[in-house]
Order: structure tokens, then sequence, then C-alpha cells
């Protein structure tokens, strides 16, 4: 019997964000992602201190694989999200006006964030398309210090980031979250940053041995029968 592997999705947070390419919504096209919603007649169904105490849910993605986090408050409006706010509108952003709006704080949520890598999460999936993902980094460097498998995936190689790089078990470039996804669970599929960037450089070392020498008098020689010829 196959052991269930834990998830934990590094990366930037955003409402309708990439993490729900992975997970998926309901058939209202609500997402998995939302762990507290808002009602019109009972008002927040979100108690801040039950989600310390009680921790974020878990989502089967399939019969051997679960998403343990992060989670994000779900209003509909998008209130819960922007700069710095974790999905969580930790600096008490929300939809209420009047100051009481429910929210989770930042040292809670830097806790529970911790808490889901240290003792939920067996791999790391952090998809790093922007230069600026500090928490990530974060996130990357916790998990690696316990021994957490970790994959990384990037639209684009940034040269900078490439000691965040050398973290990853699994590294790839793809251009959506999901395919990489998928290629990180194919059969065949394990290779570092330091093993693709090597591949990298002998594709390219083959490809320049391919290729003939370039002869600067060939295309003199070309221009000069040419010369006095109509071209057209």
């Amino acid at each position: 019997m196959k052991r269930t592997v834990n998830y934990y999705f590094a990366g930037k947070i955003e409402k309708h964000g990439w993490r729900e390419s992975i997970v998926g919504t309901d058939r209202q096209g609500v997402s998995h992602l939302r762990y507290a919603v808002s009602d019109p007649e009972t008002g927040w169904v979100f108690d801040p201190d039950a989600v310390i105490e009680e921790k974020w849910p878990v989502i089967a993605l399939s019969e051997t694989e679960n998403y343990v986090g992060p989670f994000f408050v779900g209003c509909d409006h998008g209130c819960y999200h922007g700069p710095r706010q974790h999905g969580n509108g930790v600096d008490g952003r929300g939809c209420y006006s009047d100051g009481t709006v429910p929210h989770i704080r930042q040292f809670a949520i830097h806790e529970l964030c911790l808490w889901t890598i240290a003792i939920r999460t067996d791999i790391v999936f952090a998809w790093i398309d922007s230069d600026d993902v500090f928490g990530t980094f974060a996130e990357i460097a916790y998990a690696a210090a316990l021994n957490k498998e970790i994959w990384i995936a990037t639209d684009k190689i940034n040269p900078e980031l490439w000691f965040i790089y050398h973290y990853a078990h699994n590294f790839e470039v793809a251009t959506t979250p999901l395919s990489a996804w998928k290629d990180f669970h194919s059969e065949d599929h394990y290779q570092t940053y330091s093993e693709l960037v090597e591949k990298r450089d002998l594709c390219s070392k083959e490809r320049e041995e391919q290729e003939p020498p370039f002869d600067k008098g060939s295309i003199f020689d070309a221009i000069k029968d040419l010369d006095g010829k109509k071209l057209w």
C-alpha cells in the first residue's frame, strides 16, 4: 500500500492564484483553498483563534497525495489579499471598515506556515516566478533545514537565485505551475539545478559543434558575384 504524501505549495499568493490550477475548485467555482467564507445572514464564519488552535485543513489531491497549505480567507472580493497580506488580511484589512474585521496577524501566520511545514509536510513544491518571493525563500530554507524534500519550478531561470535553486532535490523550468507539477510526477523526472544546467551546457556545446564555422570570405565572394546583377 502506497503511503500518502503531503505537499506544501510555496510561492506568490494572490486571489485565484496559481495553486487553484492544481488544487481546483468546487462545482460553483469556489476555491478549495478557502477555509473561511462570508455569510450575508450569519456574518463571518471565521474564528482566527480557532484556526490558529486547530490548524489548517488537509485536502486530498488524489488517493495518495494531500495538500496541507497554505490556505486563505475567502470573501469573493479579494479583500484579504494584497501586498504582505498572505491571503489572510494580516494587517486587519478586510470587508469591514470599522476595524473589527477578523484576521490572523503576521506572527500567527508565520508560526502557522512553519508548523505546517515542520509537522505535516513531506514535500515543498515551490513556484518561483519573480525574484521578490521573500517568504518563499525563507520557507524553502526552513524546509531544507528539516530535511524535507523540495521541488522548485520556475518559468525562467534567474542566475541571481542560484543559491535558492540548489536547495531543490527536483528542479524544473516550465511555462506554468501545472505543467511543472505534471513533469515532477513523471517516473523518470528527477534532476537538480546543477544537472539541468549541465544538460543545457552540453546541448549548447553539441549545437556549436554541429554548426559549420562562420566563413566571412564566402559572404564577400557572394557579394562580388552579385555585383552588377539585378536582384529583382
